[in-house]
């Protein structure tokens, strides 16, 4: 499954967003086959890069580009840890944090309630637009 969607936001910055399910690769194939990943964002002063192959923690890259080439750069060596797809391992990391909470522990927040709501209202929102064939607002 794949999606698009162009955002103009109340304060007029415009950004595209798309998400696919159908990247190739096969973590359980002989030998493993690894999905490559990555987040791009461009704004009018660069953009901003960051992926890695998900079966090589290794691969991890965030690199900065901008228009003054001396502004630029690339960090490596970040890592890159994808859910944990290990047969012999514990399982993914969101069904581990799932586990922790029901056992009374601490959640790990990587973002709060305000943040996830407006994620799933972005989408929410996306779903309406194609219906209707027109621009929809984020409730």
């Amino acid at each position: 499954v794949s999606h698009s969607a162009t955002i103009t936001c109340a304060d007029g910055t415009v950004f595209s967003l798309s998400g696919t399910s159908l990247l190739p690769g096969y973590e359980h194939s002989k030998p493993p086959v690894g999905k490559r990943v990555g987040i791009e964002m461009f704004g009018t002063e660069g953009t901003l890069i960051y992926g890695g192959d998900d079966q090589n923690p290794t691969s991890g890259y965030l690199e900065l580009r901008t228009a003054n080439a001396s502004n630029s750069g690339q960090v490596r060596d970040l890592g890159f840890h994808f859910e944990n797809t290990e047969t012999s391992g514990l399982g993914p990391e969101s069904l581990m944090e799932f586990v922790t909470v029901c056992k009374g522990g601490r959640p790990y927040a990587g973002a709060n309630s305000a943040v996830g709501l407006k994620a799933v209202q972005t989408i929410e929102a996306m779903y309406r637009s194609n219906a209707s064939g027109k621009a929809e607002d984020i409730l």
